[in-house]
């Protein structure tokens, strides 16, 4: 019998042994069940103005007093029956409160009476990582016709990229270009007009679909006789892209004009782009 109650004993020990270690290495917080006592000023509030003799939803007396008027705000002092085990008496008495009332202030962001050019300080920190972009690609083109007056060309390409907030990018690019020149010469004057278009589509995980068009048309010619050449062109070009998740994000429209005076195959030119 001794010894199984010394057993016992033992491992009791033992348990409260843990038990009082664990408290005193790792404590727990105690959470109470309730908001916590509150001041019994703030419960039993009376506005000055009140007239009911009789809590409506109670049946517990109430009574008013008025005592004094300062500048206008009244200070008066009430009883409010039906008082529980419990509840705490205030400054005034058990069940009774004298509302001298408060001065409350209440802070959003930066209050009115701050001195920036004083002592009071404010300092703001914000640290961003570097946007970084690592990436790949690997594209290629071949050309399905070309002739002196007539050009056709595929391009294909793919990319893989990582950006250290967007993550990995996955990329393809298809694109379609062609083009038609025409030059002619009579005598000591050349003249001769192109044309070119293409179309691209590039297909993105991060940004979505990208499809891009571009068409353009230009205008040479030049005059020359003897050693001495006169010679000038001018074209337009414009460009759009339109993606699938924020619609159209470029529209881009330019031209470009140029003249150039030439003696002896030497020549001297101005080219202005808009």
């Amino acid at each position: 019998m001794f010894k199984i109650f010394n057993t016992n004993k033992r491992k009791f020990s033992t348990v409260t042994l843990v038990a009082l270690l664990l408290q005193i290495l790792y404590p727990t917080t105690a959470m109470a069940l309730t908001g916590g006592p509150s001041q019994p000023e703030f419960e039993s509030f009376e506005p000055a103005g009140a007239t009911e003799m009789v809590n409506l939803a109670t049946g517990d007396f109430v009574y008013n007093i008025p005592l004094m008027d300062v500048d206008g705000y009244p200070l008066n002092i009430a009883y409010h029956g039906g008082v529980s085990m419990d509840q705490e008496s205030s400054w005034t008495g058990l069940g009774w409160n004298l509302n001298v009332g408060s001065i409350g202030r209440g802070l959003r962001g930066i209050p009115d009476d701050f001195n920036g050019g004083g002592n009071d300080r404010i300092i703001e920190t914000i640290k961003l990582k570097d946007n970084k972009t690592w990436g790949i690609g690997v594209g290629g083109g071949v050309e399905v016709v070309g002739f002196d007056i007539l050009s056709l060309g595929l391009t294909a390409g793919i990319g893989v990229g990582y950006n250290n907030y967007k993550g990995l990018d996955l990329s393809l690019d298809f694109g379609v270009t062609g083009g038609v020149t025409a030059s002619g010469m009579a005598g000591g004057a050349s003249g001769g007009g192109s044309a070119n278009a293409g179309l691209g589509l590039k297909i993105s995980n991060q940004s979505g679909a990208d499809f891009s068009m571009c068409a353009g048309l230009g205008i040479q010619g030049g005059v020359s006789a003897g050693a001495f050449g006169v010679g000038g062109s001018i074209g337009v070009n414009r460009s759009a892209v339109v993606n699938s998740r924020q619609g159209l994000v470029s529209d881009v429209i330019s031209g470009s004009a140029g003249v150039g005076v030439s003696v002896y195959g030497v020549g001297i030119g101005k080219t202005t782009e808009r």
